[in-house]
């Protein structure tokens, strides 16, 4: 597993990639948390937070914070570990694009995406900038991370239109995830930006290992 954000202009698109690993190998950073490390200063974890919100829970803040253990709990994958190569893999590995739902994110499929990942695929689940993720990061302003947390919609209008909309705007997304992820395979191209210190971490080497002729949209 790798936690990043995509080198787009918009600042955003936070992305978790699962991918295939040598099994039993070396874990230097141990196994990924289930959420992804918070990146604000506040005692709770933003997902859990975004997710207080959405159920309407008082004092979303402080309960967050209680529940804070919750986030940390690990998956059965290892974190920053180098992507499988060697006589025993093939040289690129097909990719799937996941899509996650209304008040989703990055990490809320991660056991289904860590089981394409064991099956021989590249998983990128992406956080979308619809307005549906539980929260979305989309940068900073003197030195505060800034985040967007779902509060529903107001569909002004007929709704079909509104939700043509929204999925057109998930087409975009998808398609800035698989052009920054073209760019990370090349030698010359710009690679996605860890959400923790690049001193800290170090995601897998992607150069020529993704198989952009075999790409699948999940959901």
């Amino acid at each position: 597993v790798h936690d990043a954000r995509l080198p787009d202009a918009a600042g955003g698109h936070r992305v978790r990639l699962f991918y295939p690993t040598r099994k039993g190998g070396p874990e230097p950073r141990g196994r990924a948390r289930w959420l992804p490390r918070s990146l604000g200063p506040g005692l709770g974890d933003e997902t859990l937070y975004g997710v207080m919100r959405y159920l309407r829970v008082p004092l979303p803040g402080l309960l967050a914070g209680l529940l804070k253990p919750v986030a940390s709990q690990r998956l059965h994958a290892g974190l920053d570990v180098e992507i499988l190569s060697g006589e025993d893999s093939p040289d690129k590995w097909p990719l799937v694009m996941f899509s996650h739902g209304l008040a989703g994110g990055i990490a809320f499929y991660s056991i289904s995406c860590i089981d394409l990942a064991s099956r021989g695929y590249v998983v990128a689940a992406v956080e979308h900038s619809d307005g549906s993720p539980m929260n979305s990061f989309f940068g900073s302003e003197r030195n505060q991370v800034l985040f967007r947390f779902y509060g529903g919609h107001e569909v002004d209008g007929p709704e079909w239109e509104f939700r043509n909309k929204q999925l057109r705007t998930r087409v975009d997304d998808l398609d800035i995830l698989r052009e920054a992820l073209r760019s990370a395979s090349r030698p010359d191209g710009e690679s996605l930006l860890p959400l923790e210190s690049p001193e800290v971490s170090k995601g897998p080497n992607l150069v020529g290992r993704i198989d952009f002729t075999n790409v699948s949209v999940a959901g």
